[in-house]
């Protein structure tokens, strides 16, 4: 392995009287890693690597250790006394010394360094992101999967899904029932073998395997009798004209069909299909509304001109059941709302009630200042 040295020169008074550099030399190991005489200090991160007050992976603070142990659910044993001859760093979460193997628990500003009980540091090899294996046994992260075999294992997914020649796990958790021969990645979660599709480690019951694709690099999936968001159905759009528009980082997904126009499952009110388009990632349009997306509980807005008046709806659903309650609809005056009411949502001929908590998600200052400018655009556009 390849080592560049550091150099730290630090001027001191000789007993000549002249200014004399005082070397004290670093051996660099990589990602954050020093060796620093006979010590191990990780200093990635850390405000204090300069000094090396509390980088040392043998030496935790009580303060580190108090902060850790909160989230700690079993016994582990702190790295002690690593050799500092024969340490090697491996990746970002696993090293080794020629006796142990270590894995590092990092959170901002601290980090602990715990051994892998058992774990033969000849053989210990890291497989993929958090996924290390030796001739005996396989690990996500720093626990040991039961059963994986170690010759056998390959990744399905970087981060997320791997397999030996009989099982499958994800992250640590075994897909029961899963063929692990024909199990791969269909994409953004998605996964089938010759017998089901599963959403994560979940098999998605009743799905076409012949006809079920995901939609773009979203989380939206469809077969030919129904559509799906991250493995749950939903039967309010058709899938047969269903088409993909927009994957947003934020976690949301926008689609259309035939009808209309949805938020994940929530329909943009009054959004013509055949001309909708977007802006960008919060803002559409059609021919004669704005749309525009409440990232504050993922909700669908819809504005509208009627002459000169700046108009505003928007659907609200039931908490759990995704069921259209009412119908929240008022005039946008430069910074509030006014004439705001309730109507019956669509179909409906009256309205359920609406909490208060909803009147006031909608009365946003920063919601009415997004509908003020959407509602520009449109105009502007038209």
């Amino acid at each position: 392995m390849t080592r560049r040295f550091l150099q730290r020169a630090v001027l001191c008074v000789c007993l000549t009287g002249v200014l004399c550099p005082l070397v004290d030399a670093e051996d660099n190991l990589g990602l954050g890693y020093v060796r620093r005489g006979d010590a191990i200090h990780f200093v990635g991160g850390e405000k204090n690597a300069n000094t090396g007050e509390g980088t040392r992976i043998d030496q935790p603070g009580k303060g580190v250790i108090f902060g850790f142990r909160r989230s700690m659910t079993r016994p582990v044993k702190l790295c002690a006394a690593p050799d500092a001859a024969s340490f090697e760093v491996l990746s970002e979460e696993y090293t080794r010394d020629k006796n142990k193997v270590y894995y590092k628990w990092i959170s901002p500003g601290r980090f602990l360094m715990i051994e892998l009980p058992n774990a033969d540091p000849m053989t210990f090899a890291v497989v993929g992101s958090n996924l290390a294996r030796d001739k005996h046994q396989v690990w996500w992260y720093d626990i040991v999967i039961p059963d994986a075999n170690p010759a056998t294992l390959t990744i399905v997914r970087e981060g997320s899904v791997y397999r030996d020649a009989e099982r499958v796990w994800y992250q640590h958790q075994l897909i029961a029932g899963a063929d692990a021969a024909s199990f791969r990645h269909l994409g953004s979660g998605y996964y089938r073998d010759a017998e089901a599709i599963y959403w994560g480690p979940k098999p998605i019951a009743g799905v076409d395997l012949a006809t079920f694709k995901v939609l773009g690099d979203s989380f939206m999936a469809v077969d030919k009798n129904l559509v799906y968001r991250s493995g749950q159905r939903l039967p309010n759009i058709d899938p047969e004209t269903c088409q993909f528009i927009l994957h947003d980082p934020y976690g949301y997904q926008i689609v259309s069909d035939k009808h209309g126009v949805y938020l994940n499952s929530q329909r943009f009110l009054h959004a013509d299909p055949t001309s909708f388009e977007m802006i960008d990632n919060r803002v559409g349009k059609d021919e004669n509304h704005a749309f525009l997306v409440d990232t504050y509980q993922c909700n669908p807005v819809t504005l509208y001109w009627d002459k000169d008046q700046l108009n505003v709806e928007k659907l609200v659903y039931e908490h759990g059941t995704n069921k259209p309650l009412a119908i929240i609809a008022a005039e946008v005056a430069g910074d509030k709302l006014e004439k705001v009411r309730i109507l019956p949502p669509p179909g409906e001929a009256t309205a359920k009630p609406v909490s208060e908590a909803q009147l006031q998600i909608f009365r946003r200052a920063d919601l009415i200042q997004q509908m003020q400018a959407a509602g520009d655009m449109l105009k502007e556009a038209n």
